[in-house]
């Protein structure tokens, strides 16, 4: 009689009988590369890894491997520079990868810009809360207690969607400036 199979001998079976290009292996490697850099910038952003650490993480990887999770490091840090957030760990980091002297100043550029956008934007709320109040105070509402959302104003997210479109246009040109620097990196 014959012998009963269970499901995992006859798929290991099966999968012996598949060949994996070389293609298909280096795509596999590749994928495990990005996730590794995804994963150090994670913890890196989060705290959990200060520069020295993912410096020594960077650094035990060598030849093809080194230049793909280096690239994809500074892609993510590049990708995380946002007008939103204080990006000081990220433009850091990439500075102290890149080791050149071409990234300080675009880093400069983009925290003025980051506060530059701020400013403005606080500005330009404040100028509609006051808009709101002199309406709200000729319609006889007034006093301490009155406090316009401006949240909930039209005129709130028109002027920061134009605000916030001017200043990403700026923000991704000095982006693009950057990961062009990634890509004259050169690997030992």
């Amino acid at each position: 009689m014959g012998e009963i199979k269970s499901t995992l001998e006859l798929v290991m079976e099966k999968a012996k009988k598949i060949d994996i290009s070389q293609e298909e292996k280096e795509g596999f490697k590749r994928e495990e590369y990005l996730s590794k850099a995804k994963g150090m910038v994670n913890r890196y952003l989060n705290g959990n890894l200060n520069i020295t650490g993912l410096m020594k993480e960077l650094d035990s990887y060598d030849g093809k491997a080194r230049k793909i999770i280096t690239e994809s490091v500074i892609s993510e840090l590049v990708h995380t520079v946002a007008l939103s957030l204080d990006n000081e760990r990220s433009l850091e980091m990439i500075g102290r990868i890149l080791q050149t002297d071409k990234v300080k100043p675009l880093s400069d550029s983009i925290n003025a810009l980051y506060r530059d956008f701020n400013d403005e934007k606080e500005k330009k709320k404040e100028r509609i809360e006051d808009e709101t109040r002199k309406s709200l105070r000729g319609m006889g509402i007034f006093g301490s207690a009155v406090q316009p959302l401006v949240s909930h104003d039209q005129r709130w997210h028109q002027t920061l969607t134009s605000l916030t479109s001017k200043y990403e246009a700026r923000l991704a040109k000095l982006k693009e400036e950057l990961s062009g620097l990634a890509s004259s990196l050169t690997y030992m």
